[in-house]
């Protein structure tokens, strides 16, 4: 397995990851329709504007293809302003899950940030996903509980904060 910085060429890759990694972990959370209807060429004009100016990082299996990337920067959400750093978004296909790539992909965000000069970091996650326990497992402290309007319909966030990250590397 091979982490490394995403090229914009990489974008339907990335936007595939998202949208699979999203039906197989919010099936029977979001509603079916809203996953059914996930668009691959959408997110990969979405995905291929962010990558002109930010830095995603990918994770490629041993023949080279993306299966999982993570993605952060300043925080931008109001709110738990004192995290000024976030964890935009972290995806592993299924079937990479539970191998510490997450972790390895958490790792070079947070390295990223700190050499940014951010020092804390905040993740908002939705209650009832399954890999929030991820979160907690790297030492996340649930710090709010908001909410968020998916496809009309609000769903409950945890945000979990790590107040230190340059101690977590």
């Amino acid at each position: 397995m091979k982490i490394r910085i995403a090229k914009p060429s990489d974008a339907y890759h990335i936007a595939k990851v998202q949208i699979d990694s999203w039906q197989s972990t919010y099936k029977g959370i979001l509603s079916e329709d809203y996953l059914k209807d996930l668009n691959y060429k959408t997110k990969e004009l979405k995905w291929y504007n962010i990558l002109q100016n930010q830095t995603v990082y990918v994770v490629e299996n041993l023949d080279e293809e993306i299966v999982g990337f993570a993605h952060g920067g300043p925080s931008e959400k109001a709110v738990c302003p004192t995290f000024t750093g976030e964890l935009y978004s972290i995806y592993l296909l299924q079937h990479y899950q539970y191998q510490g790539l997450g972790k390895l992909l958490f790792d070079a965000v947070a390295s990223e940030l700190v050499n940014e000069g951010f020092s804390s970091l905040k993740v908002f996650v939705l209650d009832q996903n399954p890999s929030r326990l991820f979160y907690e497992a790297l030492g996340g402290k649930e710090i709010e509980v908001t909410s968020v309007k998916i496809h009309g319909i609000d769903y409950r966030e945890i945000v979990y904060g790590w107040e230190n990250i340059g101690t977590k590397l």
